[in-house]
């Protein structure tokens, strides 16, 4: 009987033989189920409404009200149609920026009395001048703008807006790297005049006549350049104005002969006024 035992573990070690199950006692498990290969359900209950609008899980949050979905459609087809009326003036404000180009004055006048096409042709060349008139045009652009007759005027309005404030950061950078050099040289300029009044013996006045030529190297090779570049940018009326206001309101200063720190308006205002090629 033990070796008839030992026999049948054998064979169902071998996979050879199979005990009988009855029918009754078999278990589901003892087979593959089916549905092991899909992925289980998810626990989240989607939105039985549907639909792309509306239609939030519980990931997503809570559903957009309906009038708010229907008010940014609404926002989103007015847009769709001022691009579609702004495109039908272009051709329009286009022939008139080239006819204006040399006629400002006629067209500005005709501006001023309701032509709003011209208004933003007028707008739209001041805008691109060298250097550009930004109040004017923002004034004349808000003038069509302000009309309700062209949605042109109003998009482009913005866009010089932009470009105001974009070229304002420009100005005000390229100011920050110029009177930082111009202090620079107020400050050299401050203390080749010390050396050259107060120290004496051959030794100095050589240390003085380096500093000079150094004085004349930093004027042509960074000071002239950077305010040739400023003045082109902004206008020689602008560079008057920020030179004076720097040189009275924040001039550099240096030690002088007493130890007490001095302000540098004079050295300030000389190197501003220095000519350039």
């Amino acid at each position: 009987m033990k070796n008839v035992l030992l026999a049948l573990v054998l064979l169902a070690s071998t996979g050879c033989f199979k005990p009988y199950v009855p029918p009754s006692m078999r278990s589901k498990a003892s087979s593959p189920s089916k549905a092991s290969s899909e992925p289980a359900p998810s626990s989240l209950k989607t939105d039985e409404t549907g639909g792309d609008d509306g239609a939030k899980t519980a990931d997503d949050g809570p559903k957009r009200d309906p009038e708010e979905i229907a008010q940014e459609r609404m926002r989103r087809q007015e847009a769709a149609d001022d691009e579609a009326a702004a495109e039908a003036e272009e051709p329009i404000y286009m022939k008139a920026m080239e006819q204006c180009a040399n006629t400002r004055p006629a067209c500005t006048r005709k501006c001023e009395g309701g032509d709003n096409m011209t208004c933003l042709a007028v707008a739209l060349n001041l805008a691109n001048t060298t250097p550009p008139d930004f109040k004017e045009s923002v004034r004349l652009a808000d003038k069509a703008c302000s009309s309700g007759k062209s949605k042109a005027a109003c998009i482009k309005l913005e866009h010089i807006r932009e470009s105001e404030t974009k070229y304002a950061r420009e100005l005000d950078g390229g100011w920050s790297t110029l009177a930082g050099i111009g202090d620079d040289l107020a400050t050299k300029k401050f203390l080749h005049a010390f050396a050259s009044t107060q120290l004496t013996g051959r030794r100095n006045a050589v240390a003085a006549g380096r500093m000079q030529q150094h004085i004349q190297a930093i004027t042509a090779e960074s000071f002239c350049p950077a305010k040739k570049e400023f003045v082109a940018a902004a206008g020689s009326a602008d560079f008057a104005r920020r030179s004076k206001k720097h040189c009275s309101e924040e001039p550099p200063t240096a030690t002088g002969l007493s130890g007490e720190e001095q302000t540098l308006t004079a050295e300030c205002t000389a190197v501003y006024a220095t000519p350039c090629p």
